[in-house]
């Protein structure tokens, strides 16, 4: 059974972090930036993948963010097998894709939820 631990609020709400908890470990995450209005990390362990965590995590990142303007990830381009499965689960939710980026020397692509 997994448990979704109802978060710690940073900084004074405007950011959070929700694990996900397996028998004491956590095989999920989830980091979000109110003050940015953009999800920071949403990552799934592999061993725990295709059972809808990462589905449940996103659910979660916007019900807590602002519905009312952008909001933002950054993903995996196109071209990078490793970007597949977020990216299916990005237009699944209504993002759209947005600008090419690169972050830590490594190339990404901004996904957007328009309000």
């Amino acid at each position: 059974m997994y448990v979704l631990i109802h978060g710690c609020n940073l900084l004074e709400r405007s950011a959070g972090i929700f694990p996900v908890l397996k028998q004491k470990s956590v095989v999920g995450v989830l980091l979000f930036s109110r003050s940015r209005n953009m999800i920071c990390c949403l990552a799934v362990d592999p061993e725990h993948r295709k059972q809808g965590l990462a589905s449940i995590l996103l659910k979660k990142a916007l019900d807590e963010l602002d519905r009312s303007k952008e909001i933002t990830v950054s993903t995996f381009r196109e071209n990078d097998d490793k970007g597949i499965a977020p990216r299916a689960l990005y237009r699944k939710f209504g993002f759209q894709e947005g600008e090419m980026t690169e972050e830590f020397g490594y190339p990404n692509q901004i996904f957007i939820l328009y309000p």
